[in-house]
């Protein structure tokens, strides 16, 4: 059982704990806002993955998603995968949430236009639901769907997430001209 975590570099000496619930919440929305119904099960996953669990340091606000029992690799990181496109997107309605708190970002900010031209984990809406794409399959949290079943179309935007992610928040933020 293993886990990821996003932290975002503040100063600062608030309340981290109600900074980091505050900023969850904004996130929580901004992604809620911006992916379809296909996304439901990776909502489920929060119900057994509390994000804002986690131990801070003092000079960064963190996040963490768990692979609960081993089975939710692909929601774990597709929240990570969204929790850093939301900052990029959002930067600025962010920072001021954690200045309510008492604490200001000091890291770099995201630059979104590149997120979306090349994040590491790609992912695509097929058969209405999210699939993490790999060279040899996509993967949910407890299932394959192996390339063998994928039709034509399927096939087609299997290839197109290789390059660039298809998830329906890189869908909806990435501009027309990049596909």
């Amino acid at each position: 059982m293993g886990a990821i975590e996003c932290s975002v570099p503040v100063t600062g000496n608030g309340d981290m704990n109600a900074a980091r619930a505050d900023l969850w919440k904004c996130i929580y929305g901004f992604v809620r806002k911006h992916v379809g119904a296909s996304t439901e099960e990776v909502f489920y996953y929060l119900d057994g993955n509390d994000p804002c669990d986690t131990d801070d340091s003092d000079d960064c606000i963190s996040w963490k998603f768990r692979d609960l029992a081993g089975c939710c690799t692909r929601s774990m990181n597709v929240w990570l995968h969204w929790l850093v496109i939301a900052f990029a997107a959002n930067w600025d309605t962010f920072d001021s949430v954690a200045r309510r708190h008492g604490f200001t970002f000091t890291g770099e900010r995201p630059v979104l236009a590149d997120l979306l031209a090349d994040m590491p984990d790609r992912f695509v809406v097929l058969r209405g639901d999210v699939w993490q794409v790999y060279e040899n399959g996509l993967w949910g949290d407890d299932r394959v769907l192996s390339l063998d079943d994928l039709s034509p179309e399927e096939w087609d935007r299997y290839e197109a997430a290789k390059t660039l992610c298809r998830c329906d928040l890189c869908v909806e933020l990435r501009p027309v001209d990049q596909g």
